[in-house]
């Protein structure tokens, strides 16, 4: 049965946050021309705090920079599911395999079991970072 003493101590509200991981530092280890102008390449992240097995995370790309006429690109790439298969520690620096990108400027996030990394904009109010190049 539940203790029913009387609690005389202060007490708060509860509140919920949600604790977003944050980019440190992101790049392109390797670009192959696929299809067309497509790439595909191995993206890397750096991440803080670190990633747990068993978080699902996702990498998002916004393109900035389209060709005239062309609509911006989107894509997300997810963490592929063996990647904590050699450790069970959590890790900070995150691999994506990405096929099929556009060459061009991207606005980078990644969700960590669904809590997106913040973008920053710059002195006219547009969103311009982090920002990788594909290329």
């Amino acid at each position: 049965p539940p203790d029913e003493r009387e609690f005389k101590g202060a007490s708060s509200n509860l509140q919920a946050f949600v604790l977003s991981p944050e980019i440190i530092n992101s790049g392109v280890n390797t670009g192959v021309i696929s299809e067309g102008n497509l790439i595909s390449a191995d993206i890397e992240i750096e991440v803080r705090p670190d990633v747990h097995p068993g978080q699902r995370v996702v990498l998002l790309l916004n393109q900035m920079d389209p060709d005239s006429g062309t609509d911006p690109a989107s894509y997300s790439f997810t963490l592929s599911a063996t990647f904590f298969d050699s450790t069970e520690d959590p890790i900070n620096t995150l691999l994506f395999e990405a096929e099929g990108i556009r060459t061009g400027s991207y606005l980078v996030r990644i969700q960590v079991d669904g809590a997106s990394s913040p973008l920053f904009t710059n002195t006219s109010g547009e969103f311009d970072s982090p920002q990788m190049d594909i290329l």
